[in-house]
């Protein structure tokens, strides 16, 4: 299936520092349980397998223990936000089923990859998914029960960028390059390395999903998707043989 979207992500855990998964190594103290957040642009560039998805929110909370890339300790639940604005009900089922199936991998290509180091997702559920600001400063995440502004948060999250020597004047946050992640989220240019004020998680589904902490990591950047399924070509150039073949007898 192909697929576009572009937009920022966020991501916090419950490590301290600097999460050591954005390096490859194992977590700090042999587990892991965080988020990633992902806010695609609007517009009608964002579109999976014909789909338009501009606009829609995903959350994916994970927890893991030792080696993220041992996918037989990690398990993952997707939390999906869709816009009800504008869109027919039978639009936004459409838009969710193209978001789970997406971001479960089944679509191929980079978030596949990303996929394959989530383990196995046992869930995904509609959510009220607020992120602000999308983009640089202050922030704060929320997870809420779709329809439910006051049922229990699936997720709480603040921070802000992670800036050392502010007390003479340096305003720029530290940032990392190529590293493990940033391949596998499709960062756009560097990203920037975020202090966990406070994260709070209560998903049930997970082994470890139910914790509150303070003083953490996170990070933020943009990403940008683009996969073009190319076995769909084959079935038409495999035909086109056939047809060249019986023409030559």
């Amino acid at each position: 299936m192909d697929y576009t979207l572009a937009g920022q992500f966020l991501e916090a855990c419950d490590c301290t520092v600097i999460c050591p998964c954005w390096v490859d190594d194992d977590p700090v103290g042999g587990h892991c349980t965080g988020f990633i957040a992902w806010q695609i642009d609007e517009g009608d560039t964002a579109v999976v397998d014909g789909i338009p998805v501009g606009g829609c929110t995903v959350v994916s909370v994970a927890t893991h223990g030792g080696n993220r890339r041992d996918t037989n300790r990690t398990t993952t639940m997707l939390y999906i936000d869709v816009p009800a604005e504008g869109r027919t009900s039978a639009d936004t089922t459409k838009q969710y089923r193209a978001l789970v199936d997406l971001f479960s991998g089944r679509f191929g290509g980079p978030l596949s990859d990303l996929a394959q180091v989530n383990g196995t997702v046992v869930g995904d559920c509609r959510a009220s998914i607020s992120l602000s600001p999308p983009e640089e400063s202050d922030w704060t995440v929320t997870v809420r029960p779709s329809g439910d502004a006051s049922g229990t948060a699936f997720v709480e999250a603040k921070g802000s960028p992670k800036i050392f020597d502010a007390q003479r004047g340096n305003k720029k946050p530290l940032i990392l390059e190529h590293t493990a992640i940033s391949y596998e989220l499709s960062a756009s240019g560097p990203v920037e390395a975020q202090d966990g004020e406070r994260l709070v998680v209560n998903v049930g589904a997970l082994p470890g999903g139910n914790l509150e902490v303070t003083g953490r990591s996170g990070m933020r950047g943009a990403f940008h998707y683009d996969h073009y399924d190319h076995s769909a070509d084959q079935p038409a150039a495999a035909g086109a043989a056939d047809a060249d073949t019986t023409a030559g007898r």
